[in-house]
């Protein structure tokens, strides 16, 4: 998916791994991490970490990797050249890459909210 300000954003799907807590409506959830932080900041302690923890109690997990580190890819923008590329802070984070997740997530859903859980922005 690609934001407001042309940065290509990846967003995984996580299903559960306990078959029996997948059912036909779960209440989707979005796990959005700081700047220059992966996904898999959520997943680090097996079943225990709490993106598997609540996929594996029902609810349909979405992991956003926003702009940076994870996902290096900008519509006009080189990665390897242009410095202009990692001029963000956490505010182009809140104003274009977590709307730009819950736009995907709802529409692809068909649902009207969905729930987020992040962290600190080192505050």
């Amino acid at each position: 998916m690609t934001t407001e300000d042309g940065y290509v954003l990846s967003l995984f799907h996580l299903l559960p791994l306990n078959n029996s807590a997948y059912n036909q409506y779960r209440s989707p959830v979005l796990f959005n991490n700081a700047v220059m932080c992966s996904p898999e900041t959520f997943m680090v302690n097996s079943e225990n970490s709490p993106a598997i923890y609540v996929a594996n109690r029902g609810y349909d997990v979405w992991l956003g990797a926003s702009r940076g580190l994870y996902t290096r890819k900008h519509l006009q923008l080189d990665p390897e050249t242009d410095k202009e590329y990692w001029n963000f802070d956490w505010q182009e984070q809140g104003r274009y890459d977590s709307p730009a997740f819950i736009s995907y997530i709802t529409d692809y859903l068909q649902v009207k909210k969905i729930s987020i859980v992040a962290y600190s922005q080192a505050t």
